[in-house]
């Protein structure tokens, strides 16, 4: 029994960290989305439209944005994950419920995270050490609340992916390749990197177990081949028609633009944005670097994408791209400080405590690191899910919409109204959707009493009245079938400021995640490396 006190202790230390974890995502994601508030509501929207009638139509389409590629996932890529999270989704289609998919997604990783550290100390309380600095780690939390989209996955999937792969188990092997490709086609050469640079260790002769490492790879690499050939075949990704950033990061590397020379734009955010990543314990991947550098390389490769891209410099914007670099530098982190407990607690029981009052004592500086960090992120912290503070008015209009309507509402609006077959967005999917129908093509449009130009494309519908009213918005109905006059015109309508109710800004809103202003890129204030 008494070997068994360290895991009992780890796990008991685990679960409350965990629930602690739970709490706070839950509470945080419901608070930004009953203030429509996540980074630009439309991706959530799209993401949540998708699933939807994957769950309820059995296809992936949706209406609710302009779109690019909606035959597998939008913005042409390719996620195994998606009918995962489909199917999951569909046991209670709210927008709540797809966030705590995710963020229970990201809050599972500390499992693999948890085994990872117990093979990098050899003992039951690395269970514990593995584990809270996963759930520990800023970009963690980031993740699990901010940025909804299915390459987020990469975080817990790549993290179980090499503690799998570099078991010495070769159905854990397989397992793990399988998992790590299933974020999305980014994934796929991540999954070679750690099957390359992760091997089976072993312990008595301090060297790779060869057959096994060359099994992973063997294997790792057909499993990436097929695929790569099945979803290039079934949905070409040439025909998506969508400029990926990871794709056109790696033609810049490569000097496929031809320009010569790999700009570091990003290099301007290297305190601001990419510092977090190494937060609470980024030093420790000194001695992990085989795994650390496929996420030092991910974060060089992002900051050579310019700005306007797809992607955001910012952890209150678009941060999902550097989910797969969290994943190898938090397990670099984990290994690293693994072996440095190791070395410290040798074969002696004072230096065994020792051991242990070190990580204690890292455990600690990062928790307290956490705090202040959280503090700043405005996170709802706690142990249990709690309402939100405040609610757009938008919601209680949605309340009263029957099953079968086919709402339209604006781009900022659009989460209240994404879990339908169909909705509309009159500020941009409606004219490229439905531009022969117009407002013809719904059944109800939410409109902001205050743009008098958007009331008045309402109110000429035949039969057109104001059902409901959550100043300033108003609901307004028509009669069924009724033509748009306007149809297939653009009506421009002035877009102006989120509503934000009586809170001066938006990061004013309890929960709501900070904005930061964007830095100036001048020429000449980021390295360039020039190729010749």
């Amino acid at each position: 029994m008494r070997r068994w006190i360290p895991h009992i202790i780890s796990v008991v230390l685990l679960a409350v960290a965990g629930i602690y974890f739970w709490g706070t995502a839950v509470s945080t994601a419901w608070a930004r989305l009953a203030a429509l508030q996540t980074i630009e509501p439309y991706a959530f929207a799209v993401h949540e439209q998708l699933l939807f009638n994957f769950s309820s139509e059995n296809g992936f389409f949706q209406t609710i944005h302009k779109g690019y590629d909606d035959a597998w996932t939008w913005s042409g890529h390719r996620a195994l994950s998606l009918p995962v999270t489909g199917l999951l989704y569909g046991l209670a289609p709210q927008p709540l419920w797809l966030a705590q998919i995710m963020l229970t997604g990201v809050l599972l990783g500390a499992i693999p995270a948890a085994l990872l550290g117990m093979r990098s100390t050899d003992s039951g309380l690395g269970l514990a050490w593995g584990g809270l600095l996963y759930l520990g780690a800023p970009v963690t939390m980031v993740m699990a609340t901010q940025d909804y989209q299915d390459l987020v996955y990469a975080l817990p999937f790549l993290v179980f992916a090499i503690w799998a792969i570099s078991s010495g188990k070769w159905w854990l092997t397989i397992m793990g390749a399988l998992v790590a490709i299933m974020p999305r086609e980014e994934c796929v050469p991540m999954a070679i990197a750690i099957a390359a640079l992760c091997p089976p260790w072993d312990e008595a002769v301090r060297r790779p177990r060869w057959k096994l490492w060359g099994f992973n790879i063997a294997v790792t690499l057909l499993v990436a081949a097929a695929f790569t050939g099945w979803v290039e075949h079934a949905y070409p990704l040439a025909e998506s028609g969508h400029d990926m950033p990871l794709a056109s990061a790696v033609k810049g590397v490569t000097g496929e633009t031809g320009s010569g020379a790999i700009f570091l734009e990003g290099w301007l955010y290297l305190e601001r944005f990419y510092a977090l990543m190494l937060v609470p314990l980024g030093v420790l991947i000194l001695a992990a670097p085989n795994t650390a550098l496929p996420g030092v390389g991910l974060i060089l490769l992002h900051m050579t994408i310019p700005e306007g891209h797809g992607v955001d410099r910012s952890w209150s914007g678009h941060c999902h791209h550097m989910a797969p670099a969290a994943a190898f530098l938090i397990a670099a982190m984990i290994q690293g400080g693994g072996r440095l407990l190791r070395l410290i607690a040798g074969q002696t029981r004072p230096r065994q405590v020792a051991a242990v009052l070190v990580a204690l004592g890292l455990l600690g500086a990062g928790g307290k690191t956490w705090q202040g960090w959280s503090a700043t992120y405005n996170l709802v912290t706690g142990f249990s899910a709690k309402p939100p503070v405040w609610e757009h008015p938008v919601w209680s209009l949605v309340r009263q919409l029957p099953d079968d309507a086919v709402p339209i509402g604006s781009k900022d609006t659009s989460i209240a109204i994404s879990n339908r077959a169909r909705s509309y967005t009159y500020d941009e999917s409606l004219a490229q959707k439905a531009s022969r129908y117009g407002l013809a093509a719904g059944t109800h449009l939410i409109a902001d009493s205050r743009k008098s130009d958007l009331i008045a494309w309402g109110m000429a519908m035949e039969g057109a009245e104001v059902i409901a009213e959550s100043a300033p918005f108003v609901l307004i109905s028509w009669t069924p079938g009724a033509r748009d006059v306007y149809a297939g015109q653009r009506i421009r309508i002035p877009r102006g400021q989120p509503w934000t109710g009586g809170y001066r800004k938006a990061h004013d809103i309890p929960g709501v995640a900070p904005h930061e202003q964007r830095i100036p890129v001048q020429q000449g204030g980021f390295p360039v490396i020039r190729l010749r």
